[in-house]
Order: structure tokens, then sequence, then C-alpha cells
């Protein structure tokens, strides 16, 4: 049987009055809250929607975030550790819009299906979180007046099945021990991009930039190098010498 979804009204206390609350926290709007530096756990939120909070330098323990929406949020070097915003199916997912990430850490996480649109993450790091079919739509590079400063995302030994990360400029990024099965990258700029033990078997890199890309001891049953763009550069392992010559026809005999 599925869950009604209450109506969301504007909270009637600030956020930080709920932080000793033990039952979950359910359907409302928390707008402008100033968490700077905080040391939250266990906190249960439900349906609930974040509008220009501020979570910088942050650090939040096994909690969980149920269908919530998170705009114009800050969470710049907040750390994330053992927190789920999902259940799993796409209506207990979460939404993050025009969120800023940058050098945010999310470890042991729970992040499969959310939804990150027109966002920040510069040098955002995930590790050993569970993000199958995660959207991916935030910047990883830093523009400053008319510069852009590298940075990158990384993502360590993540479960990516499925995920989306198509059209970004990814460069200079690593997605490395991960499982990313059936992921697309379709578009994306993978320029020296890290893909080192990698699941990559179904992988979508269509018209995807490779230059310099590092596939060494990634995994894939075969590759077709006529879909990315480019790939000058591109490092393999010698284990997977055979797989790339057969994907252009030739056998070593001898």
């Amino acid at each position: 049987m599925a869950r009604d979804i209450p109506d969301i009204e504007i909270a009637p206390q600030p956020l930080e009055s709920y932080f000793q609350r033990t039952d979950p926290i359910v359907g409302l709007r928390f707008e402008k809250a100033d968490i700077v530096a905080f040391t939250l756990h266990e906190l249960q939120f439900e349906h609930c929607e974040f509008i220009d909070c501020v979570f910088d330098e942050s650090t939040l323990r096994g909690s969980s975030f149920a269908s919530c929406r998170f705009a114009k949020c800050s969470f710049k070097e907040t750390r994330f550790i053992d927190c789920r915003f999902s259940d799993s199916t796409e209506a207990g997912a979460c939404a993050w819009e025009l969120c800023n990430l940058s050098e945010a850490v999310f470890e042991s996480c729970s992040l499969g299906l959310n939804k990150v649109t027109r966002s920040v993450a510069y040098m955002a790091t995930f590790k050993a979180c569970a993000a199958m079919g995660l959207a991916f739509d935030a910047d990883v590079h830093r523009k400053v007046s008319n510069r852009l400063i590298m940075g990158g995302v990384t993502f360590l030994d993540c479960r990516l099945q499925y995920a989306v990360f198509a059209g970004k400029d990814l460069s200079e990024s690593k997605f490395e021990n991960c499982d990313l099965r059936d992921a697309s990258f379709a578009r994306s700029n993978l320029t020296a991009c890290s893909f080192v033990g990698s699941a990559i078997n179904n992988i979508d890199v269509t018209e995807a930039s490779l230059d310099r890309a590092v596939l060494s001891r990634a995994t894939f049953d075969a590759f077709d190098f006529g879909a990315p763009r480019s790939y000058a550069g591109l490092c393999i392992s010698r284990d997977q010498q055979d797989t790339v010559l057969r994907a252009f026809g030739i056998e070593v005999m001898g």
C-alpha cells in the first residue's frame, strides 16, 4: 500500500530546534537556516524541503532524508557519513537543485535514484556509496571570472549502475573501483579521467572525449571504440590488450 504524501508546511520553529527529535520530521519546509559547523547524529526527515539553507563545514552521521528536496543550499566542506537519501524507490529519492557541494564528502551513503541538477560539486568526494541510477548534473570545475580552475569529482568504491553523467565536463575526475555497468557518460568530456579498477561493461561513451583517460585494470567484455569522439593517449593495462585488439578486429598470432 502506497503511503500518503503529506502537504508541506512552513516549519513553525527554526531547523536547529528539531535536532533533538528522535521521531521522524515530516512534511516541513525550512528556509534560510544557517547550520554551519554543526555535528548532527541520527536525524530523520521525510518529505521535507530545505530552501536557501547553509550547512557548510557540518558533519551529519547516521541520518536519513526520504523524499526530501534541497534547493539553493550550500554544503561546502560538509561531511555525510552513513546517511540515507533514498529508500531504493524513485519516490523515496532526494532532489538537489542549484546546490553547492564543493569539497563535500559522502561516505557510505545511500544516494540511489537521487537527482542532482544545475549544481556545483567542485572536488566533491563520494566513498563507498550506493548510488544506482544517480542523475548527476553538476559542474566539477570552478569558474572565476574568465578562468576555469580544474577540480573534478571523485567516486571511490561506489555502486553506480545505471547512473547518468551525460553531457558534462568531468575532465580529471576519478571513478575508481566503482561498478559503472550500464552508466551513461554520453557526450561528456572525460579527458584524463581515471576508471582504474572499475566495472565498465555496457558503459555509454557515445561522442565522449576519452583523451588520456586511464582504463587500467577496469573490467569490460567489449568496448566500442567507434562510440567516443576521441581517445588519444588512452591508457590500458597489459591484461586488457587482447580485449582491445579484438575490438579493432585484430588477432595476435604466435
